[in-house]
């Protein structure tokens, strides 16, 4: 997943890469992140779609509510 992310990236900035030599490959800078840098992006998805989940279940629920209420 990394990997396409990178070469998508790469793609998509190709007229924007540093002039001064080849990019660095992906495990050198995932070596050089610190454990926040490289954790907390995944932890907000993670934690964004745990709500997401929560948050449809409960519209949800209350919608249902809501038409046996009015049926």
């Amino acid at each position: 997943m990394w990997a396409a992310s990178w070469e998508t990236g790469k793609i998509m900035l190709q007229d924007r890469l540093p002039s001064h030599g080849p990019p660095a490959h992906l495990s050198e800078k995932l070596h050089n992140l610190s454990f926040s840098q490289l954790w907390g992006p995944v932890l907000k998805l993670i934690f964004g779609l745990l709500l997401y989940g929560i948050t449809r279940w409960s519209m949800t629920a209350f919608r249902e509510q809501e038409a046996q209420t009015a049926g």
